[in-house]
């Protein structure tokens, strides 16, 4: 499978995380949940249908609870980016707490967008790719040790 094979099935898996993560937040807000365990709960079964997506659909990889856990721990970042963004934007500035929660995924992409880090190939850096090299080769390294 060449590299933009892989592009192209990463984009697919974290844009079904992503449904899940708003989807699932919409439907756990006519809940009586706060809306920070709402946002918490959908952000936590995204992570777990991007991990699982992303390890047999992109590399072939048979999901192991150490990869999980890898995994899991490098999306605590942007957990609190999309959790603080979706209760600030919906209590603070009166947002409807879906858009909110929009906003705060936009700004999760934002946030790793515009890193460049030493570790990704010059073709990556400074480009609308940097997250996806980053994610790509974590994914690939939690997946690749069973």
């Amino acid at each position: 499978m060449t590299n933009l094979h892989k592009l192209l099935r990463y984009f697919f898996t974290a844009g079904a995380a992503a449904i899940v993560d708003v989807g699932g937040f919409a439907l756990l807000c006519l809940t009586p949940l706060p809306i920070a365990a709402s946002a918490v709960a959908s952000f936590c079964a995204a992570t777990v249908v991007n991990y699982l997506l992303t390890s047999r659909y992109v590399f072939n990889r048979a999901s192991t609870l150490r990869g999980f856990g890898l995994f899991f721990v490098a999306a605590v970042g942007g957990l609190i980016v999309n959790v603080s963004m979706t209760l600030v934007g919906s209590l603070y500035f009166g947002i409807a707490p879906v858009l909110a929660k929009l906003v705060g995924r936009h700004g999760i992409s934002r946030q790793f967008l515009a890193q460049s880090p030493n570790c990704i190939p010059h073709a990556f850096r400074r480009t609308k790719f940097s997250l996806m090299a980053v994610c790509i080769k974590a994914r690939y390294i939690a997946t690749a040790r069973r």
